[in-house]
């Protein structure tokens, strides 16, 4: 994303939280629907909510947490007898 084209709140959110970030980008229609990000340490929701919540001029936002799966996906053959078609 070219640098300085988003609003002026995303760029006061993205810079307060750099410190507790390994990366952050924009998703979304025109870049600027979702901020996502990847936290220096794991669990850190009241973390970046703290100073969201500090942050003068951001308006309403909201925070949603994800994991990753870090064991990936297990394919289990079919029993005896069970044919699948995929």
């Amino acid at each position: 994303m070219a640098p300085g084209c988003e609003p002026a709140a995303v760029r006061a959110m993205m810079e307060a939280l750099r410190p507790l970030v390994l990366g952050q980008s924009l998703a979304g229609a025109g870049g600027g629907g979702f901020l996502y990000l990847l936290t220096r340490e794991p669990h850190q929701r009241l973390a970046v909510l703290h100073v969201l919540n500090n942050t003068p001029g951001l308006g309403d936002f909201s925070v949603h947490s994800v994991e990753l799966d870090m064991d990936g996906i297990t394919v289990l053959r079919p029993a005896h007898g069970c044919q699948r078609l995929l």
